[in-house]
Protein backbone atom coordinates (compact mmCIF):
# COMPACT_ATOMS: atom_id res chain seq x y z
CA UNK A 1 0.00 0.00 0.00
CA UNK A 2 1.40 3.46 -0.92
CA UNK A 3 2.01 6.12 1.71
CA UNK A 4 -0.90 8.17 0.36
CA UNK A 5 -3.22 5.19 0.57
CA UNK A 6 -2.12 4.49 4.13
CA UNK A 7 -2.77 8.09 5.14
CA UNK A 8 -6.19 8.04 3.51
CA UNK A 9 -7.04 4.75 5.18
CA UNK A 10 -6.25 6.09 8.64
CA UNK A 11 -8.11 9.30 7.97
CA UNK A 12 -11.14 7.60 6.52
CA UNK A 13 -11.53 5.24 9.45
CA UNK A 14 -11.74 8.27 11.74
CA UNK A 15 -13.82 10.30 9.32
CA UNK A 16 -16.43 7.62 8.68
CA UNK A 17 -16.84 7.29 12.44
CA UNK A 18 -17.17 11.06 12.82
CA UNK A 19 -19.63 11.48 9.98
CA UNK A 20 -21.86 8.67 11.22
CA UNK A 21 -21.89 10.31 14.65
CA UNK A 22 -22.52 13.75 13.18
CA UNK A 23 -25.46 12.50 11.10
CA UNK A 24 -27.00 10.99 14.21
CA UNK A 25 -26.46 14.22 16.14
CA UNK A 26 -28.08 16.26 13.39
CA UNK A 27 -31.14 14.03 13.41
CA UNK A 28 -31.39 14.46 17.17
CA UNK A 29 -31.49 18.25 16.85
CA UNK A 30 -35.03 18.16 15.55
CA UNK A 31 -36.65 17.53 18.96
CA UNK A 32 -36.31 19.59 22.13
CA UNK A 33 -35.79 16.66 24.54
CA UNK A 34 -32.70 15.64 22.60
CA UNK A 35 -30.94 18.99 22.21
CA UNK A 36 -28.60 18.14 25.07
CA UNK A 37 -26.88 15.59 22.85
CA UNK A 38 -26.47 18.09 20.05
CA UNK A 39 -25.27 20.79 22.44
CA UNK A 40 -22.34 18.75 23.70
CA UNK A 41 -20.80 18.63 20.22
CA UNK A 42 -20.23 14.88 20.42
CA UNK A 43 -21.82 12.24 18.22
CA UNK A 44 -22.02 8.55 19.02
CA UNK A 45 -18.73 6.71 19.53
CA UNK A 46 -18.03 3.71 17.35
CA UNK A 47 -15.07 1.41 17.67
CA UNK A 48 -12.63 0.89 14.82
CA UNK A 49 -10.58 -2.13 15.80
CA UNK A 50 -9.17 -3.10 12.43
CA UNK A 51 -6.59 -1.40 10.25
CA UNK A 52 -8.66 -2.35 7.22
CA UNK A 53 -11.67 -0.46 5.91
CA UNK A 54 -14.60 -1.52 3.78
CA UNK A 55 -14.10 0.75 0.79
CA UNK A 56 -17.51 -0.16 -0.60
CA UNK A 57 -19.06 1.86 2.23
CA UNK A 58 -16.97 4.98 1.73
CA UNK A 59 -19.10 7.86 0.46
CA UNK A 60 -18.17 10.81 -1.70
CA UNK A 61 -18.43 12.99 1.41
CA UNK A 62 -15.92 10.81 3.25
CA UNK A 63 -13.50 11.17 0.36
CA UNK A 64 -14.09 14.93 0.23
CA UNK A 65 -13.22 15.25 3.91
CA UNK A 66 -10.11 13.08 3.52
CA UNK A 67 -9.10 15.23 0.56
CA UNK A 68 -9.15 18.28 2.82
CA UNK A 69 -6.34 16.78 4.89
CA UNK A 70 -4.37 15.85 1.80
CA UNK A 71 -4.78 19.47 0.62
CA UNK A 72 -3.63 20.75 4.01
CA UNK A 73 -0.57 18.50 3.81
CA UNK A 74 0.40 19.41 0.27
CA UNK A 75 -0.81 23.01 -0.12
CA UNK A 76 -1.32 24.34 3.40
CA UNK A 77 -4.11 25.13 5.81
CA UNK A 78 -5.45 28.12 3.82
CA UNK A 79 -6.34 26.18 0.65
CA UNK A 80 -7.84 23.39 2.78
CA UNK A 81 -10.15 25.84 4.56
CA UNK A 82 -11.14 27.40 1.24
CA UNK A 83 -12.04 23.97 -0.09
CA UNK A 84 -14.01 23.23 3.11
CA UNK A 85 -16.00 26.44 2.56
CA UNK A 86 -16.88 25.32 -0.98
CA UNK A 87 -18.08 21.94 0.25
CA UNK A 88 -20.06 23.49 3.10
CA UNK A 89 -21.84 25.86 0.73
CA UNK A 90 -23.52 22.93 -1.00
CA UNK A 91 -23.69 20.30 1.75
CA UNK A 92 -25.51 20.96 5.03
CA UNK A 93 -23.78 18.07 6.78
CA UNK A 94 -20.36 19.44 5.83
CA UNK A 95 -21.50 22.89 6.97
CA UNK A 96 -22.59 21.59 10.36
CA UNK A 97 -19.33 19.65 10.71
CA UNK A 98 -17.30 22.68 9.62
CA UNK A 99 -16.04 23.66 13.07
CA UNK A 100 -15.03 20.09 13.91
CA UNK A 101 -13.22 19.62 10.60
CA UNK A 102 -11.47 23.01 10.78
CA UNK A 103 -10.46 22.15 14.34
CA UNK A 104 -8.98 18.85 13.16
CA UNK A 105 -7.15 20.55 10.29
CA UNK A 106 -5.44 22.89 12.75
CA UNK A 107 -4.38 19.98 14.96
CA UNK A 108 -3.23 18.01 11.90
CA UNK A 109 -0.88 20.71 10.61
CA UNK A 110 0.57 21.49 14.03
CA UNK A 111 1.28 17.79 14.44
CA UNK A 112 3.06 17.68 11.09
CA UNK A 113 5.18 20.68 12.11
CA UNK A 114 6.37 19.26 15.40
CA UNK A 115 4.00 21.26 17.59
CA UNK A 116 4.86 24.68 16.14
CA UNK A 117 2.10 27.14 17.19
CA UNK A 118 3.15 29.56 14.42
CA UNK A 119 0.63 27.67 12.26
CA UNK A 120 -1.92 29.95 13.94
CA UNK A 121 -1.04 32.79 11.55
CA UNK A 122 -2.13 30.63 8.60
CA UNK A 123 -5.67 30.04 9.93
CA UNK A 124 -8.71 31.97 8.79
CA UNK A 125 -11.43 32.46 11.36
CA UNK A 126 -14.19 30.65 9.47
CA UNK A 127 -16.34 27.95 11.07
CA UNK A 128 -16.19 29.66 14.48
CA UNK A 129 -12.40 29.85 14.35
CA UNK A 130 -12.12 26.06 14.46
CA UNK A 131 -8.64 26.08 12.92
CA UNK A 132 -7.41 28.63 15.47
CA UNK A 133 -8.67 26.59 18.41
CA UNK A 134 -7.30 23.35 16.97
CA UNK A 135 -3.84 24.88 16.61
CA UNK A 136 -3.80 26.00 20.24
CA UNK A 137 -5.00 22.63 21.53
CA UNK A 138 -2.41 20.77 19.46
CA UNK A 139 0.39 23.04 20.63
CA UNK A 140 -0.40 22.58 24.32
CA UNK A 141 -0.73 18.83 23.78
CA UNK A 142 2.67 18.68 22.05
CA UNK A 143 6.11 17.95 23.47
CA UNK A 144 6.99 21.63 23.02
CA UNK A 145 4.54 22.64 25.73
CA UNK A 146 5.57 20.05 28.32
CA UNK A 147 8.40 22.13 29.78
CA UNK A 148 7.82 24.60 32.62
CA UNK A 149 9.18 27.37 30.39
CA UNK A 150 6.23 26.92 27.98
CA UNK A 151 3.73 27.91 30.66
CA UNK A 152 5.84 30.51 32.42
CA UNK A 153 3.97 33.82 32.87
CA UNK A 154 5.93 35.72 30.24
CA UNK A 155 5.69 32.89 27.68
CA UNK A 156 1.93 32.63 28.02
CA UNK A 157 1.37 36.38 28.03
CA UNK A 158 3.37 36.89 24.84
CA UNK A 159 2.27 33.77 22.96
CA UNK A 160 -0.72 35.16 21.07
CA UNK A 161 1.11 38.33 20.06
CA UNK A 162 3.95 36.19 18.72
CA UNK A 163 1.81 33.92 16.55
CA UNK A 164 -1.06 36.16 15.40
CA UNK A 165 -0.53 37.49 11.88
CA UNK A 166 0.49 41.16 11.70
CA UNK A 167 -2.33 43.65 11.26
CA UNK A 168 -5.04 41.16 12.22
CA UNK A 169 -8.28 42.30 13.80
CA UNK A 170 -8.55 42.34 17.58
CA UNK A 171 -10.75 39.24 17.69
CA UNK A 172 -8.08 37.11 16.01
CA UNK A 173 -5.86 37.55 19.06
CA UNK A 174 -8.79 36.99 21.41
CA UNK A 175 -9.62 33.71 19.64
CA UNK A 176 -6.03 32.70 20.33
CA UNK A 177 -6.59 33.32 24.04
CA UNK A 178 -9.84 31.32 23.91
CA UNK A 179 -8.07 28.41 22.23
CA UNK A 180 -5.34 28.69 24.85
CA UNK A 181 -7.95 28.00 27.52
CA UNK A 182 -8.94 24.77 25.76
CA UNK A 183 -5.31 23.79 25.33
CA UNK A 184 -4.36 24.50 28.93
CA UNK A 185 -6.96 21.98 30.11
CA UNK A 186 -5.04 19.37 28.12
CA UNK A 187 -1.65 20.69 29.27
CA UNK A 188 -2.75 20.50 32.91
CA UNK A 189 -4.35 17.06 32.45
CA UNK A 190 -7.88 18.18 33.15
CA UNK A 191 -7.02 20.36 36.15
CA UNK A 192 -9.47 23.24 35.67
CA UNK A 193 -8.03 25.33 38.49
CA UNK A 194 -4.50 24.87 37.20
CA UNK A 195 -5.59 25.95 33.72
CA UNK A 196 -7.41 29.01 35.10
CA UNK A 197 -4.35 30.03 37.09
CA UNK A 198 -2.28 29.81 33.91
CA UNK A 199 -4.83 32.02 32.12
CA UNK A 200 -4.33 34.59 34.85
CA UNK A 201 -0.84 35.24 33.51
CA UNK A 202 -2.42 37.10 30.57
CA UNK A 203 -2.21 40.80 31.35
CA UNK A 204 -4.88 41.91 28.87
CA UNK A 205 -8.25 41.71 30.67
CA UNK A 206 -10.24 40.69 27.55
CA UNK A 207 -7.71 38.01 26.63
CA UNK A 208 -7.74 36.71 30.19
CA UNK A 209 -11.55 36.43 30.11
CA UNK A 210 -11.40 34.63 26.74
CA UNK A 211 -8.91 32.17 28.18
CA UNK A 212 -11.22 31.54 31.14
CA UNK A 213 -14.06 31.03 28.63
CA UNK A 214 -12.03 28.40 26.79
CA UNK A 215 -11.32 26.55 30.03
CA UNK A 216 -14.98 26.42 31.05
CA UNK A 217 -16.18 25.53 27.56
CA UNK A 218 -13.75 22.61 27.46
CA UNK A 219 -14.75 21.57 30.96
CA UNK A 220 -18.47 21.67 30.09
CA UNK A 221 -18.01 19.62 26.93
CA UNK A 222 -15.92 17.05 28.79
CA UNK A 223 -18.48 16.93 31.62
CA UNK A 224 -21.30 16.13 29.19
CA UNK A 225 -19.41 13.86 26.80
CA UNK A 226 -20.76 10.74 28.50
CA UNK A 227 -22.78 9.59 31.50
CA UNK A 228 -19.66 8.70 33.45
CA UNK A 229 -17.89 12.02 32.73
CA UNK A 230 -15.04 10.39 30.87
CA UNK A 231 -12.37 12.68 29.46
CA UNK A 232 -12.89 14.52 26.19
CA UNK A 233 -11.50 13.91 22.73
CA UNK A 234 -8.64 16.37 23.04
CA UNK A 235 -7.26 14.58 26.10
CA UNK A 236 -7.55 11.18 24.47
CA UNK A 237 -5.71 12.42 21.40
CA UNK A 238 -2.96 13.75 23.65
CA UNK A 239 -2.49 10.24 25.00
CA UNK A 240 -3.15 11.36 28.57
CA UNK A 241 -6.61 9.92 29.22
CA UNK A 242 -5.53 7.73 32.12
CA UNK A 243 -3.95 10.69 33.91
CA UNK A 244 -6.71 13.23 33.35
CA UNK A 245 -8.57 14.69 36.29
CA UNK A 246 -12.34 14.42 35.93
CA UNK A 247 -14.24 17.53 34.83
CA UNK A 248 -15.53 19.94 37.44
CA UNK A 249 -19.25 19.13 37.68
CA UNK A 250 -21.58 17.20 39.94
CA UNK A 251 -24.44 15.07 38.68
CA UNK A 252 -27.76 16.33 39.95
CA UNK A 253 -26.46 19.88 40.45
CA UNK A 254 -27.01 22.05 37.34
CA UNK A 255 -25.19 24.96 39.03
CA UNK A 256 -21.95 23.03 39.51
CA UNK A 257 -19.12 24.00 39.20
CA UNK A 258 -20.07 27.69 39.06
CA UNK A 259 -21.46 27.70 42.59
CA UNK A 260 -18.15 26.46 43.97
CA UNK A 261 -15.55 28.20 41.82
CA UNK A 262 -13.62 31.30 42.84
CA UNK A 263 -15.67 34.49 42.41
CA UNK A 264 -13.39 35.98 39.74
CA UNK A 265 -14.09 33.09 37.38
CA UNK A 266 -17.84 32.87 37.79
CA UNK A 267 -18.82 35.12 34.88
CA UNK A 268 -16.97 32.85 32.43
CA UNK A 269 -18.25 29.73 34.17
CA UNK A 270 -21.90 30.79 33.97
CA UNK A 271 -21.53 31.68 30.28
CA UNK A 272 -20.89 28.00 29.48
CA UNK A 273 -23.01 26.51 32.24
CA UNK A 274 -26.03 26.05 29.88
CA UNK A 275 -24.12 23.16 28.25
CA UNK A 276 -24.12 21.29 31.57
CA UNK A 277 -27.50 22.58 32.76
CA UNK A 278 -29.23 21.43 29.57
CA UNK A 279 -28.07 17.87 30.09
CA UNK A 280 -29.19 18.00 33.72
CA UNK A 281 -32.58 19.27 32.50
CA UNK A 282 -32.82 16.42 29.94
CA UNK A 283 -33.41 18.99 27.21
CA UNK A 284 -36.31 20.71 29.02
CA UNK A 285 -36.04 24.39 28.03
CA UNK A 286 -38.05 25.66 30.99
CA UNK A 287 -35.78 23.85 33.44
CA UNK A 288 -32.74 25.24 31.62
CA UNK A 289 -34.09 28.78 31.85
CA UNK A 290 -34.88 28.20 35.54
CA UNK A 291 -31.21 27.39 36.20
CA UNK A 292 -30.23 30.82 34.90
CA UNK A 293 -33.07 32.49 36.78
CA UNK A 294 -31.75 30.95 39.99
CA UNK A 295 -28.14 31.93 39.33
CA UNK A 296 -26.65 34.65 41.54
CA UNK A 297 -27.96 38.04 40.27
CA UNK A 298 -24.50 39.20 39.17
CA UNK A 299 -24.18 36.25 36.77
CA UNK A 300 -27.70 35.75 35.42
CA UNK A 301 -27.04 37.68 32.23
CA UNK A 302 -23.89 35.61 31.63
CA UNK A 303 -26.01 32.46 31.87
CA UNK A 304 -28.73 33.80 29.56
CA UNK A 305 -26.05 34.97 27.13
CA UNK A 306 -24.79 31.38 27.16
CA UNK A 307 -28.25 30.03 26.37
CA UNK A 308 -28.43 32.21 23.26
CA UNK A 309 -24.90 31.27 22.23
CA UNK A 310 -25.52 27.54 22.56
CA UNK A 311 -29.00 27.62 21.00
CA UNK A 312 -27.52 28.59 17.62
CA UNK A 313 -25.95 25.13 17.55
CA UNK A 314 -29.05 23.30 18.80
CA UNK A 315 -31.27 24.45 15.93
CA UNK A 316 -30.72 25.62 12.37
CA UNK A 317 -33.78 27.91 12.33
CA UNK A 318 -32.95 31.45 13.46
CA UNK A 319 -36.63 32.06 14.26
CA UNK A 320 -36.65 29.18 16.71
CA UNK A 321 -33.63 30.60 18.51
CA UNK A 322 -35.32 34.02 18.58
CA UNK A 323 -38.43 32.43 20.06
CA UNK A 324 -36.42 30.78 22.82
CA UNK A 325 -34.76 34.09 23.77
CA UNK A 326 -38.10 35.89 23.75
CA UNK A 327 -39.57 33.32 26.12
CA UNK A 328 -37.14 34.56 28.79
CA UNK A 329 -38.25 37.36 31.09
CA UNK A 330 -36.47 40.72 30.78
CA UNK A 331 -33.64 41.55 31.07
CA UNK A 332 -32.51 37.98 30.41
CA UNK A 333 -34.08 38.05 26.95
CA UNK A 334 -31.68 40.80 25.85
CA UNK A 335 -28.68 38.81 27.08
CA UNK A 336 -29.90 35.71 25.24
CA UNK A 337 -30.36 37.71 22.03
CA UNK A 338 -26.86 39.15 22.39
CA UNK A 339 -25.38 35.66 22.85
CA UNK A 340 -27.10 34.34 19.74
CA UNK A 341 -26.10 37.34 17.61
CA UNK A 342 -22.51 36.96 18.81
CA UNK A 343 -22.49 33.28 17.83
CA UNK A 344 -24.02 33.84 14.40
CA UNK A 345 -21.32 36.38 13.58
CA UNK A 346 -18.59 34.02 14.75
CA UNK A 347 -19.86 31.27 12.46
CA UNK A 348 -18.25 32.57 9.28
CA UNK A 349 -17.16 36.05 10.38
CA UNK A 350 -19.89 37.68 8.31
CA UNK A 351 -23.12 39.36 9.34
CA UNK A 352 -25.30 37.13 7.15
CA UNK A 353 -27.02 34.91 9.72
CA UNK A 354 -26.85 37.53 12.48
CA UNK A 355 -28.89 39.91 10.30
CA UNK A 356 -31.46 37.18 9.64
CA UNK A 357 -31.65 36.47 13.37
CA UNK A 358 -32.07 40.14 14.32
CA UNK A 359 -34.80 40.41 11.71
CA UNK A 360 -36.61 37.51 13.39
CA UNK A 361 -36.40 39.07 16.86
CA UNK A 362 -39.56 40.97 17.78
CA UNK A 363 -38.89 42.88 20.99
CA UNK A 364 -35.11 43.22 21.31
CA UNK A 365 -34.04 44.36 17.85
CA UNK A 366 -32.11 47.37 19.10
CA UNK A 367 -29.98 45.25 21.43
CA UNK A 368 -29.52 42.65 18.70
CA UNK A 369 -28.23 45.04 16.07
CA UNK A 370 -26.04 46.85 18.59
CA UNK A 371 -24.43 43.52 19.45
CA UNK A 372 -23.81 42.91 15.74
CA UNK A 373 -22.03 46.25 15.49
CA UNK A 374 -19.87 45.71 18.56
CA UNK A 375 -18.81 42.26 17.35
CA UNK A 376 -18.05 43.53 13.84
CA UNK A 377 -15.75 46.12 15.39
CA UNK A 378 -13.64 43.28 16.78
CA UNK A 379 -13.65 41.39 13.47
CA UNK A 380 -12.76 44.25 11.12
CA UNK A 381 -9.94 46.76 11.03
CA UNK A 382 -11.50 49.29 8.61
CA UNK A 383 -14.60 51.39 9.21
CA UNK A 384 -15.98 51.14 5.65
CA UNK A 385 -16.71 47.36 5.71
CA UNK A 386 -18.40 47.72 9.09
CA UNK A 387 -20.59 50.54 7.78
CA UNK A 388 -21.58 48.46 4.75
CA UNK A 389 -22.59 45.52 6.92
CA UNK A 390 -24.54 47.74 9.32
CA UNK A 391 -26.36 49.25 6.34
CA UNK A 392 -27.97 45.86 5.76
CA UNK A 393 -30.02 46.20 8.95
CA UNK A 394 -33.75 46.71 8.54
CA UNK A 395 -35.33 50.14 8.87
CA UNK A 396 -33.48 52.53 11.16
CA UNK A 397 -31.62 49.79 12.99
CA UNK A 398 -28.45 50.50 11.01
CA UNK A 399 -28.00 53.26 13.60
CA UNK A 400 -28.12 50.68 16.39
CA UNK A 401 -25.48 48.62 14.60
CA UNK A 402 -23.22 51.66 14.14
CA UNK A 403 -23.74 52.57 17.79
CA UNK A 404 -22.42 49.13 18.67
CA UNK A 405 -19.38 49.69 16.44
CA UNK A 406 -18.67 53.00 18.15
CA UNK A 407 -19.11 51.52 21.60
CA UNK A 408 -16.62 48.74 20.89
CA UNK A 409 -14.06 51.11 19.34
CA UNK A 410 -14.19 53.60 22.22
CA UNK A 411 -11.24 53.10 24.61
CA UNK A 412 -12.32 51.93 28.04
Amino acid sequence: MSLTAKVLTVLLIALVVGIVGAKAALRRKATAPDIAAAASGHGQHHEATSSAIDWTRVTDRDLDVADLFVTARTEGIGPALTKLERHAAGDTVMRDMGHVIAHALGRFIVGRRDGDPAVYAECREVFQAGCNHGVMEAYFASARATTPDAVAPRALDSLCDRITRPGAARLVSLECAHGMGHGLIVRYRGDVRGALAACDHLTDADARRECHDGVFMENAVRATSSADMRVGTAAVEAGAAARQQPPLARRGDPSSPCNGIDERYRDACWTYQPIIALEEAAGDQRKLIAVCEEAPPAFRDDCFFGIGKQATGWWQDERRVAGLCESIAAPGDSACVAGAADSYLDEMWTGDRAMIFCGAVAARKDACYETVGSRLALMRTDAAPMARECARAEGDFARSCLRGVERARTPR
